[in-house]
């Protein structure tokens, strides 16, 4: 078997063909890689801004909790406890008891 260099027009329009063909995929795969590109890039501005909302929720949440805290320390100095509301309720039942009893002693007398 012999090999020839000879070019002839179907060799040649093959090679163009081919030429062509490799030009449009290099063409078609740049348009894609930059797109691909351009995607994520919007990707990484949009994982900025959630990254910043991020944080301000962070110093939201603080905020709350301080505010929160404060909050639970002025309840816990301005507040009766249980135990001082047990004894006022038991004075002022005690006292309820006697009005009650002057009452009835006061009745008793007049008859």
């Amino acid at each position: 078997m012999t090999f020839s260099w000879d070019f002839n027009t179907a060799t040649l329009t093959l090679i163009a063909l081919q030429i062509i063909g490799f030009v449009v995929f290099v063409t078609r795969t740049h348009g894609r890689a930059n797109g691909a590109y351009d995607k994520a890039e919007e990707a990484c501005e949009s994982a900025e801004k959630a990254h910043k909302r991020a944080d301000e929720a962070h110093l939201a949440v603080a905020a709350y909790n301080a505010a929160h805290m404060l909050f639970r320390e002025h309840v816990a100095q301005n507040y009766v406890d249980r135990e001082a509301l047990r004894e006022t309720e038991q004075r002022l039942i005690d006292t309820i008891n006697r009005i009650g009893d002057r009452i009835d002693k006061a009745l008793h007398d007049r008859t």
